[in-house]
């Protein structure tokens, strides 16, 4: 994977949150995969692709979500798996007041078949940056 392919990723991702898309989020993730894991802060577990996708159903209940990602790098570690590294901006609406939060993100990619450009999360860790 290439920085650009990343980029384009982390911007597809970011318009599926932005335009609330479960399903398009569930189809960058290799949930398939028994491999698949996901770390967040919020989350006293490792979070499965069960977990990630009860997580998803509350997607809808959030107000005017907001994320983008910068500061991106990608390591080749093989030719089918690539980590991203990035920082990710998230903005919503809670309780009525706007807030943001910059998390520290690393993903595992996986390359899906021969498509040199199919790409999906095989492993995902979110940390928030300390305050």
């Amino acid at each position: 994977m290439n920085i650009l392919l990343a980029e384009k990723f982390l911007d597809e991702y970011s318009r599926a949150f932005k335009k609330k898309e479960r399903e398009k989020l569930l189809e960058l993730m290799a949930l398939e995969d028994p491999r698949f894991c996901e770390f967040d802060e919020t989350a006293a577990y490792l979070l499965t692709s069960d977990h990630v996708k009860e997580l998803l159903q509350k997607l809808h209940l959030l107000e005017e979500p907001y994320t983008e990602f910068t500061d991106t790098q990608v390591h080749t570690l093989s030719e089918n798996i690539s980590l991203i590294t990035a920082t990710q901006y998230i903005e919503v609406t809670e309780q009525g007041q706007r807030v943001d939060h910059n998390v520290r993100v690393s993903l595992i990619m996986l390359r899906i078949g021969e498509n040199e450009e199919k790409w999906k999360i095989l492993h995902g860790h979110f940390s928030s940056f300390p305050e």
